[in-house]
């Protein structure tokens, strides 16, 4: 893991990004605002309604809304931001690997360290994936968010050729298995009691480094 200033260093930056602003005073209300609402939406969704933000961040109700207009603007930024928060240390876990069993250690690692990094954003991806039910929009992301990881594996995949012979649809495939592997494990750490983090990690790992070993063979 990084340590502690590197991440809060990270945060910053991709929150910047996200609001695309310069550090002046009202930016910094901006970024107080998002970050008040990451954490009221894991109170639920009344948390994160304009006179909650307003009271948890000492601010009117109309200062509030001079920034976001209204609550599904402050939800969609929240979303946004914490998705450029996993890319960004997905891409951290997996800068200068060479060996696709590494990077695929790395990616599972990448996927539980933003949990762990991050508790907040938890319940920011447990609403879009509800939002997802719901509306074509959400599920929109979640479909973009889909793709971006499974064409990330299958590369990683396809670094080592198949002894066999399996190609692209092979490749494809396989992903779409570990991405679904991965993200329901964390779903079901996270959503249930008595679970040993370590334990369901290396569980993962066991079982994404066999399948891709058989893809290999």
């Amino acid at each position: 893991m990084s340590p502690k200033k590197e991440q809060t260093s990270t945060s910053d930056k991709i929150l910047r990004q996200i609001l695309e602003f310069r550090p002046s005073k009202a930016d910094q209300r901006r970024a107080l605002i998002l970050e008040a609402v990451i954490e009221g939406i894991g109170e639920g969704l009344e948390g994160s309604t304009v006179e909650r933000i307003s009271k948890r961040t000492k601010m009117r109700r109309s200062h509030v809304q001079y920034y976001f207009k209204n609550r599904e603007e402050m939800l969609d930024a929240a979303i946004k931001y914490v998705i450029s928060v996993s890319q960004e240390i997905n891409v951290e876990y997996l800068k200068d690997l060479k060996s696709p069993e590494a990077m695929l250690r790395a990616y599972v690692e990448a996927t539980f360290e933003w949990f762990v990094r991050e508790p907040t954003h938890r319940s920011v991806m447990g609403l879009l994936m509800y939002f997802s039910t719901c509306f074509p929009r959400h599920r929109h992301i979640m479909q973009q968010i889909a793709d971006s990881s499974e064409e990330r594996l299958q590369a990683i995949l396809k670094l080592k050729k198949s002894k066999k012979g399996k190609g692209d649809k092979a490749a494809k495939a396989l992903a779409k298995t570990i991405r679904t592997l991965v993200i329901g494990a964390l779903i079901d750490l996270h959503s249930t009691e008595g679970k040993d983090t370590q334990a369901a990690i290396q569980s993962v790992q066991d079982t994404v480094q066999a399948l891709a070993e058989e893809f290999w063979q």
